[in-house]
C-alpha cells in the first residue's frame, strides 16, 4: 500500500556526511549522522530514495513526526537543521520494534534480515517504536512542511 507519510531529516549543510555517496544530496535521515555508513540515506524533493538494506522509517502524520523531533531534542545537536518532509511512501508497513544498538552494522543487518522473527529478539535491546511510526520500501519527498533551526 502506498500513502502520504512524513519523514524527519537533517540538512547536510555544516555537517560532515562523507558516507553519503551523492554529494548533491542535501538531506539525510534524522539520525543519519549516527548510523553505519551503508545505512545512511539521502533525500531530495522529487527524488525517490530506496535503501539497499532494510526499510525507511516514516510517520503517519506530521504531528507524530514533530513528536519524534521533540524526542530527539530540539536543544540537542542544535547545529543541525531538522526538517519534516511530506511525501509518498511505497509499500507501507508497521514495525513493532526497533533495534536499540543501531550504531553497530551487524546488529542493523541482523535486525532487517530476521524481521519476521521480531518476537524472538533476545540478543538485541529492542525498544518500542515512537507513536505513528511506519516503514516503507521507498520514499519520495514532495514538500517541506516543517523546519527547525536555531
Amino acid at each position: 500500500m502506498n500513502k502520504t507519510c512524513y519523514k524527519v531529516c537533517l540538512q547536510r549543510k555544516g555537517v560532515c556526511f562523507d558516507q553519503v555517496s551523492d554529494s548533491n544530496t542535501e538531506f539525510v535521515s534524522a539520525v543519519g549522522h549516527e548510523l553505519p555508513t551503508e545505512f545512511v540515506l539521502g533525500y531530495q524533493i522529487g527524488q525517490t530514495t530506496t535503501p539497499k538494506v532494510g526499510r525507511i522509517f516514516v510517520f503517519d502524520s506530521q504531528r507524530n513526526a514533530e513528536r519524534f523531533l521533540s524526542i530527539l531534542g530540539y536543544n540537542c545537536e542544535h547545529r543541525y537543521v531538522r526538517v519534516i518532509f511530506e511525501g509518498l511512501a511505497e509499500n507501507v508497513g508497521a514495525p513493532k520494534y526497533l533495534v536499540d544498538s543501531y550504531k553497530v552494522t551487524n546488529d542493523m543487518k541482523d535486525f532487517w534480515q530476521t524481521k519476521k522473527r521480531h518476537r524472538a529478539i533476545n540478543h538485541w535491546r529492542a525498544k518500542h517504536v515512537p507513536k505513528g511510526t511506519l516503514t516503507c520500501q521507498a520514499f519520495t519527498p514532495y514538500k517541506e512542511v516543517f523546519r527547525y533551526q536555531r
